[in-house]
């Protein structure tokens, strides 16, 4: 797994992490933090798309 991928899987649990936590608490802002984040990681998906890897293909 590279770097994009992690950063896109990383903000991902975060905000599914703070948005779980805003629910329980009531907090809005703690939502729409966690609404930022997870657009990042969607943003992310355009800028880093996943590549095929080039490599010994087993036909």
């Amino acid at each position: 797994m590279d770097g994009p991928t992690r950063a896109k899987l990383a903000l991902a649990l975060i905000a599914g992490i703070l948005f779980a936590g805003s629910m329980w608490t009531g907090q809005d802002w703690l939502r729409w933090v966690a609404i930022g984040l997870l657009a990042a990681a969607v943003l992310l998906r355009f800028i880093y798309p996943n590549r095929p890897r080039r490599g010994n293909d087993e036909d």
